[in-house]
């Protein structure tokens, strides 16, 4: 998926779009092409907000801030890259600034950038995930305070676990239990009870647990 496609968003399934560009994004290697994907989302975050659009809205934002974490890795990797080869002589900050300026960023992306890039991942995963997700601005300010937070135990198993049911709450949507048991194989049927009913137990214990 490239960046050209972006605009499209609209004219299929969000979740799986949005997961390909996520994958798009993981793999990206060029700092100007993370702006482009950022600039994109921007423009459709504004579009999505003028026109009432939550659901869009809320992907686009997504995007905007995992092209801008990917962007600052770049940076990060670049920086790092130099000092390695030229040595203590190289000035802290200069392969970063020169490189996001190549890129086409100014000097306050290219701070957004890494600053969203030092949020600790798990962090980042619940935040970018959520209902609400934070601007690119508000993700940056907690990676000038990244040194200070401390995950809670099973933090990155509860990241993973919210995050896979908030995606199958997607894929549900307004699908017909009755109509998807029916179309159940035979064969599969004892298995399927037993893993719908674990599912059901488990999500009754978390919202019990949850509290409010």
């Amino acid at each position: 998926m490239s960046i050209a496609t972006l605009p499209s968003i609209r004219s299929a399934p969000l979740p799986k779009l949005y997961e390909q560009a996520r994958t798009s994004l993981e793999k990206c290697a060029r700092i100007d092409e993370c702006e482009d994907w950022r600039n994109k989302a921007d423009a459709l975050a504004s579009y999505a907000k003028q026109s009432q659009d939550r659901s869009l809205f809320e992907y686009a934002r997504r995007i905007a801030l995992r092209a801008t974490k990917r962007a600052g890795v770049l940076l990060k990797q670049v920086e790092s890259m130099q000092r390695t080869n030229l040595g203590p002589a190289t000035t802290q900050g200069s392969g970063r600034y020169a490189a996001g300026k190549d890129a086409g960023l100014s000097a306050r992306k290219i701070k957004e950038a890494v600053r969203v890039a030092n949020v600790p991942a798990g962090e980042f995963e619940r935040l970018t995930e959520s209902r609400d997700p934070p601007t690119v601005k508000a993700m940056a300010i907690l990676g000038t305070k990244a040194s200070e937070w401390k995950p809670p135990k099973n933090f990155a198993a509860a990241t993973k676990i919210l995050g896979a049911m908030r995606r199958l709450s997607e894929q549900i949507g307004d699908a017909d239990a009755t109509e998807i048991a029916a179309a159940v194989l035979p064969h599969e049927r004892d298995a399927s009870r037993q893993v719908t009913g674990k599912i059901a137990v488990w999500s009754l214990k978390l919202n019990r647990s949850l509290g409010g």
